[in-house]
């Protein structure tokens, strides 16, 4: 299933930059769709379900080390 920027963003509850940044860090896998001379990103839903988990186990982490 292809997601879009907004809805990785929300998913992840985070901004449509931090999304990016984890794209360019290659932690999270985007394609690109054009859409009438226009390009968008997207993103698969398994890649996004599996950075989720890992965003999530390393806050707990944090929040054990505190």
């Amino acid at each position: 299933m292809d997601l879009t920027l907004e809805q990785v963003a929300g998913i992840l509850t985070k901004t449509e930059d931090e999304v990016m940044f984890l794209v360019q860090s290659n932690r999270l896998r985007a394609g690109m769709v054009e859409n009438d001379r226009s390009f968008s990103w997207t993103f698969q839903l398994d890649d996004v379900l599996k950075i989720k988990a890992e965003l999530e186990s390393e806050l707990e982490e944090d929040d054990e080390e505190m």
